[in-house]
């Protein structure tokens, strides 16, 4: 069987923009990226899919790399999602973020919890992110990585609090 000149040149286009599309997309977004975890203890049930690390707990997948004192993984029977809840004083993560590679990242909160497949970071308590200088603070933040889409929640009389600042001008552009 031979192919057209036309449909080879659709199928090497098809393919490259493929593939172009696929090196965009973060490391950590990648399914087959193993999750690696380091703690001084470990129980383990595989009647419950759980796992619980405790002491100087440091979790890593692909540019994902989080710590604590306690993280409780779970994996989902129905579409194998894993969910790593990870607690501390407090717990951070530090990663980089799609929409500005250049910079990491940094994400603090007295509980993360970081779910695969839907790639989201969740913060409950006294939640904190930083960028740089950029910082987002509030009670709750949820960080839907792959949309670089964060939303931020105060509690009580505590608000959210932003504070973004603007990047340095170089010498040419200031009046």
């Amino acid at each position: 069987m031979r192919l057209d000149v036309k449909v080879m040149s659709a199928l090497l286009l098809a393919v490259s923009a493929s593939l172009a599309h696929a090196e965009e997309k973060p490391a950590f977004l990648d399914p087959g990226l193993a999750i690696s975890v380091e703690a001084d203890e470990a129980e383990l049930s595989q009647e419950t899919n759980t796992s619980i690390y405790r002491g100087n707990v440091r979790l890593e997948r692909g540019p994902l790399v989080m710590s604590g004192k306690e993280l409780r993984v779970s994996r989902s029977t129905g579409d194998e999602r894993i969910s790593a809840t990870l607690t501390g004083s407090p717990a951070q993560a530090q990663f980089r973020d799609p929409a500005a590679p250049t910079t990491p990242v940094i994400a603090r909160a007295q509980a993360i919890t970081y779910t695969t497949g839907t790639e989201v970071l969740e913060l409950r308590g006294q939640a904190q992110i930083e960028r740089g200088e950029d910082q987002l603070q509030g009670e709750n933040i949820r960080y839907e990585i792959p949309l670089a889409r964060i939303q931020a929640t105060g509690e009580g009389k505590e608000r959210v609090k932003i504070t973004i600042v603007p990047p340095e001008q170089s010498a040419e552009e200031k009046p």
